[in-house]
């Protein structure tokens, strides 16, 4: 019998223990916290857990493999895309809030990166939106500050005290 860290507090506890002693936290594999949208997670779990290590692969990969082997270098883009949603989505469920902010904020995110890059490259289309510049701007303002607030939530705000619509236990610990 193995110990572990417990997956929200973060205390030594047994690899058998399917709740933790301390937190009283239900512990999950590794699997199912990288690609299950159900429960919470909190700001630790999500930043060491997450956001770091798969940075840091996805670093890796693209540095190791460049532009010699793009296939490696888009399956991690695609498996850090997917990790990422997934620990946006349980933030926001540790907040008592929906994950369809996170899908509004990726919406929104690709098509201010798909008109920008499109902006660049074809006169027609710049001549064609010319006469509605001032609304796609604030279209595009309003769209960045919606994103820029999910991810301040996501990243920065603690989470709901107690248990919520979304799972227990309270992760704040």
């Amino acid at each position: 019998m193995g110990l572990i860290s417990c997956y929200d507090c973060a205390e030594e506890i047994s690899d058998k223990a399917r709740v933790c002693p301390v937190c009283g936290a239900r512990q999950t594999d590794r699997w199912t916290l990288y690609t299950s949208l159900k429960g919470r997670i909190s700001r630790s779990t999500f930043w060491i857990r997450l956001v770091l290590p798969f940075t840091l692969l996805l670093v890796v990969i693209a540095t190791v493999a460049g532009e010699a082997y793009p296939v490696p270098f888009v399956v991690a883009l695609l498996v850090t895309f997917w990790v990422y949603t997934v620990g946006f989505v349980k933030r926001l469920h540790d907040r008592d809030m929906t994950g369809k902010h996170v899908a509004a904020a990726w919406i929104i995110l690709f098509a201010i990166a798909s008109f920008m890059a499109s902006w660049g490259q074809d006169e027609a289309f710049r001549e064609m939106l010319y006469p509605t510049r001032y609304v796609l701007a604030i279209a595009v303002f309003a769209g960045l500050v919606y994103a820029l607030r999910v991810l301040i939530v996501i990243a920065f705000l603690g989470g709901s005290e107690g248990p919520n619509r979304f799972g227990r236990p309270d992760p704040m610990r």
